[in-house]
């Protein structure tokens, strides 16, 4: 094959010359485009030995395959159409045999490099195949393009670590799991690297999202920051470290029933109000451990009654106490507040004729002891100057309620008063 261009244009024109002096194919003149000197070309062109071309300037005035010489568009003797027109070393560019590149140069197929191999846009030392490498020096550690390298990590100029992912500086993909060791988000699963470890991106990823009251960073329950990122509280089913003895969450704390936990996320215990498994009673604040005079207070461990009134056993200053038969009712009985029957309790006891409670202070229908005002009856009732109990009107008092006197017609002593009187 020709190899120097001056040599093929030259070759050219002998082929020309062999195939004008053919008689089959006539003279120049019977197949030319143009005579010179005829006018025979469009405007902008001449006519240069029977064919006509373009008057230039520069050569990109000219058609592909030509330059400018002399002011006019001729045939390039290192003019091509593609590669096999060109010499081993070279390569059709733009339509013009050009020397191929070094490592390093920018190109479009392999066949523009020396190396034979076009990686990443450049002539690359080898094919560079694989992940996570490259011939571009903008990716790796590489002062220049050309040769082939691990991609810098954290980078991924190809895309070729699944979303958000990055090389690792080694040639391969980082695919950290969660739980895993980290410094930088693309290098987990999650892309979310947090303190030093592959986290779920979200809630629990430490950072305060979306409608998240709250994120620590961790997956636990028993802190002030639930795992669904809500601040701590109790009623929700969750038992808070220090600060909750249980929860079970809204819907089944109570302060009513037995044994629940309670709605403070305190456990059951003696002393709330409710009566729970092992406990006899519980009065709440009303537990106590001493007499309770007339309540029924529960004792200070839920285990049985406090001593009061009305537990059928006598106790501190109880007169009495027959239990659920205690009545302020029923003559002869033991008072609701264990006392015995007295004058004054308003109830008819044995021995009384009557008692009107507070009304016995008047002494009208009913004297402070308990007896129907009248003479005899051994009490001084309203109007009464004495009352000896007796109908004997020969003492100092007469069987009328009255002082003996001189001059009442009786014989006896005179009373000291009636005595008074006579003076």
């Amino acid at each position: 094959m020709v190899s120097h261009p001056y040599l093929r244009t030259f070759f050219h024109l002998v082929l020309l010359t062999q195939l004008s002096a053919c008689p089959s194919l006539g003279s120049p003149e019977q197949n030319a485009e143009c005579i010179e000197n005829q006018n025979d070309c469009d405007a902008g062109q001449v006519c240069v030995e029977y064919k006509c071309v373009f008057i230039c300037d520069t050569t990109i005035q000219c058609e592909p395959g030509y330059i400018c010489i002399d002011q006019t568009c001729q045939i390039d003797g290192r003019a091509c159409l593609n590669n096999t027109s060109c010499e081993e070393d070279e390569f059709c560019n733009n339509q013009t045999c050009t020397a191929k590149y070094l490592n390093g140069i920018r190109c479009t197929d392999e066949s523009n490099c020396v190396s034979g191999f076009c990686v990443d846009g450049v002539c690359c030392n080898t094919p560079c195949e694989g992940t996570c490498l490259s011939c571009d020096s903008r990716y790796t550690t590489q002062l220049v393009n050309g040769v082939c390298d691990y991609v810098t990590k954290g980078l991924d100029d190809k895309d070729e670590c699944t979303g958000e992912l990055a090389c690792d500086g080694e040639g391969a993909c980082y695919r950290k799991e969660i739980g895993e060791a980290c410094s930088e988000n693309y290098e987990c699963i999650s892309n979310h690297c947090h303190r030093s470890e592959c986290r779920m991106n979200g809630c629990g990823d430490g950072f305060l999202n979306g409608d998240e009251e709250c994120d620590d960073g961790n997956s636990s329950n028993t802190d002030q920051c639930t795992n669904e990122c809500r601040n701590a509280q109790c009623g929700d089913g969750f038992i808070r470290d220090g600060n909750e003895q249980c929860d079970n969450g809204s819907a089944l704390n109570s302060n009513e029933t037995p044994d629940a936990c309670r709605e403070n996320c305190v456990l059951p215990s003696c002393g709330d109000g409710v009566v729970d498994t092992n406990e006899v009673c519980d009065t709440g604040s009303l537990n106590q451990d001493h007499y309770a005079d007339s309540s029924r207070p529960c004792n200070r461990n839920c285990s049985s009654f406090a001593p009061h009134c009305g537990d059928g056993i006598l106790n501190g200053d109880e007169e009495c106490d027959h239990g659920d038969s205690n009545s302020d009712a029923h003559p002869n009985s033991c008072s609701t507040s264990c006392l015995l029957p007295y004058c004054g309790n308003g109830v008819i006891d044995q021995g009384e004729e009557c008692d009107e409670a507070q009304g016995n202070n008047t002494g009208i229908t009913c004297n402070t002891s308990c007896l129907i005002p009248r003479c005899g009856n051994g009490f001084i009732d309203l109007g009464e100057d004495c009352d000896d109990g007796n109908s004997d009107s020969n003492d100092s008092c007469l069987n009328t309620c009255l002082h003996a006197r001189c001059g009442d017609g009786l014989s006896g002593p005179v009373s000291r008063s009636a005595k008074m009187e006579i003076q």
